[in-house]
């Protein structure tokens, strides 16, 4: 019985395709209550939202984005007092690093010391290019060695110091860990497997400059 339900359910189906294209069908008329369309055609109302939208208004806000890749922003403060200290960045990995295609596997729970790997012969200075005293000292510290300097920006805008070095990064949490920041600015210079770090006042109590 479904068997054959089926079949005159399929049949129907073809034999209303194969209809003949000027065959007539019936007006049914109208059922039901008629109401206006009172709400406003979705492709007509985003229309009218884009033309509100200015070319300059585009221009401005590509402007602005393109700006704010350049703009870091960190809670780190200025240093307080001058002082002197040594960094082991020994870490000890809580996950494996498996980079097993390359030839590179190392079990969670090594030891290991990134400045075993290499030497960086730069130095580091971490700052904050809104205040104009730390801009005063990346400029020197640049002037000193010749350019062999890199710039991690803390607060404000990197563009303020591209003038002086090709190596220029935002500073971000991982970074801020790694080198277990505490104030700016902070210069770090390898010694070894260690790092020499050095943290400057740049202001006395009474607020002005050294």
């Amino acid at each position: 019985m479904l068997k054959n339900k089926l079949l005159l359910g399929t049949l129907s189906f073809f034999l209303c395709l194969n209809l003949e294209a000027n065959e007539t069908f019936k007006d049914l008329g109208i059922y039901g209550n008629q109401y206006e369309i009172i709400e406003e055609d979705a492709l007509v109302n985003m229309q009218k939202e884009f033309k509100k939208i200015s070319k300059e208004q585009i221009i401005e806000a590509a402007s602005k984005a393109s700006k704010d890749v350049y703009i870091a922003k960190t809670d780190i403060g200025h240093c307080l007092v001058s002082k002197d200290k040594t960094l082991d960045p020994t870490i000890t990995l809580k996950e494996p690093i498996d980079l097993s295609k390359y030839g590179v596997y190392i079990d969670a729970g090594t030891t290991i010391n990134p400045l075993e790997q290499g030497f960086i012969n730069s130095y580091i200075l971490v700052i904050d290019t809104n205040d104009s005293l730390q801009l005063k000292l990346a400029e020197k510290l640049s002037q000193s060695t010749s350019g062999n300097l890199m710039i991690l920006v803390a607060n404000g805008n990197m563009l303020k110091v591209q003038h002086l070095t090709n190596e220029i990064y935002k500073l971000d949490i991982p970074m801020m860990n790694a080198f277990k920041l505490e104030c700016v600015p902070t210069v770090f210079i390898q010694q070894e497997k260690q790092f020499f770090v050095r943290e400057f006042a740049l202001r006395k109590q009474d607020g002005k400059g050294f």
